[in-house]
């Protein structure tokens, strides 16, 4: 019976792992289609912004003759037949990071999917050679779980800020007002993605100062660990020491019949006796009047409560809102990377703004 179900256990996780291969090959050619494409359209952007320059340097010559300028006229066909050309690559890329994003969030739907399986499989199972096998195998997938995530973190905010581009992608045109007015279009997507920029930035100075406050508690609260061992070291050492004292003194009063007294020179009650009018001592410690007792010997409880309650999660301050925690998508790491691709995003929209405008004064 069981070797039927470590075999039954062992078929269900072959067949779990058997799709993740083929998940992770489909994200890993549709990424770097992506960015092949990516990369082609970069170059034709280049080709194109220098086309631009020569034609304004063509123009500003004055090289045309009685029947025109046929290299000037060139020129302008060759910068429409670019940017047509640019904006096929741009929907094409477009295209490829829908299909990348999804193909991505099915990737770590399975990788989760696994994950749980093998939890399962984990805690069914009595074997210790299995399960450190399962233990092995969880971390493997959690480690390549969270190497999509991080993926996902990067590739999300650049997709959103591509399609905000695409909205007002320049389109060919001789007609010097529209690519004027496209050059409009591109600085206000360039103003809107600005402003998402300075949110980002914002959120890299939280997460920031959060890592620093967690570092610094960290650090607090390992020297007040240290301080507290010291504390209940001390009490005790004193305690024994007390103790001791006592039953030095016990001893002694014994030895010469009468009775004993504590370290601060009291009676000790006889056993079995107490004082007139009030109850027999059940030999445990008079109870508070919240129904709590108190701690013999130890006035520091409530100390030691308090710094238990901090070891286990800080408090925020009294009127200082706490900063929401990191999530795997958006660490400080993801935030950076978004910040970089933000930062690219606007030089390359101004960038095609300026070319736009040297393209319309060309043709004027």
């Amino acid at each position: 019976m069981a070797a039927a179900l470590s075999m039954g256990l062992a078929e269900s996780a072959w067949a779990e792992e058997a799709s993740l291969p083929r998940a992770r090959e489909r994200v890993e050619r549709l990424d770097r289609e992506r960015a092949q494409t990516a990369r082609e359209r970069a170059r034709l952007e280049a080709e194109l912004d220098r086309l631009a320059e020569w034609i304004a340097r063509r123009k500003a010559s004055g090289t045309s003759g009685l029947f025109g300028d046929p290299e000037l006229d060139r020129l302008l066909k060759r910068s429409r037949a670019l940017s047509s050309q640019i904006d096929r690559m741009r929907r094409e890329e477009h295209r490829l990071e829908s299909a990348l994003l999804a193909a991505a969030r099915t990737l770590e739907a399975a990788y989760a999917a696994a994950l749980t399986e093998a939890k399962e499989t984990f805690d069914r199972s009595s074997d210790p050679d299995e399960r450190a096998r399962i233990a092995r195998r969880i971390a493997a997938l959690e480690a390549q779980r969270r190497q999509v995530v991080a993926g996902l973190a990067r590739l999300k905010p650049r997709r959103d800020s591509q399609i905000a581009a695409a909205d007002h992608a320049p389109t060919a045109t001789d007609d010097p007002e529209a690519l004027r007015a496209q050059a409009d279009r591109l600085r206000d997507t360039r103003d809107k993605i600005a402003r998402r920029l300075e949110a980002v930035r914002r959120r890299i100075a939280e997460a920031r100062m959060q890592r620093e406050l967690e570092e610094e508690m960290d650090g607090f609260l390992s020297e007040m660990r240290l301080v507290d061992e010291g504390d209940r070291a001390a009490a005790r050492l004193g305690g024994e020491a007390v103790a001791a004292a006592g039953q030095e003194t016990a001893g002694a009063a014994e030895n010469a019949g009468l009775p004993a007294r504590d370290s601060d020179g009291v009676a000790a009650p006889v056993a079995g006796a107490s004082e007139p009018g009030s109850p027999a001592f059940d030999g445990n410690p008079p109870a508070t009047t919240d129904n709590t007792r108190t701690a013999p010997g130890t006035g520091e409880s409530e100390t030691f409560f308090h710094l238990d309650r901090l070891a286990s999660r800080p408090e925020a301050e009294p009127g200082v809102a706490a900063l929401p925690p990191l999530g795997e998508e958006e660490s400080l790491e993801s935030l950076e990377a978004q910040e970089t691709q933000l930062e690219a995003l606007i030089r390359r929209l101004e960038q095609r703004a300026r070319t736009l405008e040297a393209q319309a004064e060309a043709i004027e």
